[in-house]
C-alpha cells in the first residue's frame, strides 16, 4: 500500500532505512541519487517520500538555491528541486501528492518556493513525446499547491517555449519580499 510521508524525522530515519526503486534514475542512478539525497538533508532541505512496502517510489524535494543562481541572493527563496516518481506508478496522482504534502510544511510559509521547469529534463512517454501537453500537465500539478507563473528573464527558461518558471508565494511573504523577488525574477519588467 502507497503512503505519502511527509514529517521531516521520518523522512531522514525513511531515507536511511529504505531504498530507492531501481527505476528512479532520471537525473542518476537510484543508488547515488539517494546517497546525494541523503547528504543534503538538512535543517534547510524539506522533503516528502512516496513508499511503497518497503521501497522508495517516488520524492520531492525543495531547498535553498545552487550559490551560482540569481535566487540565492534573496533568502527568503526556496527551489522545488526534483519531484520523480518511478515510471510503473505514474499516472495516479502521486508526484501532485508528493509536491501538495511537501508545501504544506508550515516553515514554508515564509518563503517563495521556485519552479524552474527546463524541458530537456521532462520524461516525455507519458505524453507520448508531446512537450506541450507535459507543460500543461506540469503546471496543473503546481497550480494544485499554489504555484502560479512567474515572468523572468532567465534565459533558459525566456528562450525556450516550452520552459517556465512558477512560483509559491508563502502566506508571510511581505509585499516588499515579494517586490525584491519580482524585481530579481525579471528586472527589465521594473526598467
Amino acid at each position: 500500500m502507497m503512503r505519502i510521508i511527509a514529517n521531516q524525522e521520518q523522512v531522514h530515519n525513511d531515507m536511511k532505512r529504505l531504498t530507492f526503486h531501481a527505476l528512479l534514475n532520471r537525473f542518476r542512478e537510484p543508488d547515488r541519487q539517494q546517497a546525494t539525497l541523503r547528504a543534503a538533508l538538512s535543517e534547510e532541505v524539506t522533503m516528502s517520500l512516496a513508499i511503497d512496502r518497503d521501497t522508495i517510489i517516488g520524492y520531492t524535494v525543495v531547498l535553498p538555491p545552487e550559490k551560482e543562481e540569481r535566487w540565492i541572493k534573496l533568502p527568503f527563496v526556496r527551489a522545488l528541486g526534483v519531484v520523480e516518481v518511478a515510471p510503473n506508478f505514474r499516472g495516479q496522482g502521486i508526484a501532485k501528492q508528493l509536491v501538495q504534502t511537501v508545501t504544506a510544511n508550515p516553515s514554508l510559509e515564509s518563503k517563495i518556493i521556485i519552479s524552474l521547469e527546463y524541458h530537456w529534463h521532462w520524461d516525455l512517454q507519458i505524453t507520448n513525446g508531446d512537450a506541450y501537453a507535459y507543460k500543461q500537465l506540469l503546471k496543473s500539478m503546481l497550480q494544485a499547491s499554489r504555484f502560479e507563473d512567474i515572468q523572468t528573464n532567465e534565459p533558459d527558461i525566456a528562450g525556450y517555449p516550452y520552459n517556465f518558471m512558477m512560483g509559491r508565494i508563502g502566506k508571510e511573504i511581505t509585499g516588499d519580499q515579494l517586490y525584491q523577488f519580482m524585481k530579481l525574477a525579471d528586472p527589465d519588467a521594473f526598467v
